[in-house]
């Protein structure tokens, strides 16, 4: 299967969370204009189950960080800073 974002993308990606711009997952695609559908087809992962770990971070497996990692470049620690950056975003928001 072809990768549905390109590699400049993710360098891009990458780039953005090396310099802090990127703070929560959900702003890789805030902020790239990235699509969900093409993310998720890259990690291949159903649209509908990668919208439903967004919406419930701590859902996202370890498996599914490190593809994560992979995709973008970056170290797997870096994923889970990003995905509990997310979590507690979305505590904030439903308190």
């Amino acid at each position: 299967m072809a990768r549905q974002v390109t590699k400049e993308q993710y360098a891009g990606i990458k780039a953005l969370i090396e310099s802090g711009l990127i703070k929560t997952f959900n702003q890789i695609f805030d902020t790239t204009g990235i699509k969900r559908t093409n993310f998720a087809n890259d990690m291949g992962m159903n649209y509908q189950t990668f919208t439903y770990r967004l919406s419930h971070p701590a859902s996202f497996t370890f498996r599914e960080s490190f593809i994560i990692a992979n995709l973008i470049g970056i170290e797997k620690q870096e994923v889970s800073k990003l995905i509990i950056a997310q979590s507690d975003s979305h505590a904030k928001k439903k308190a």
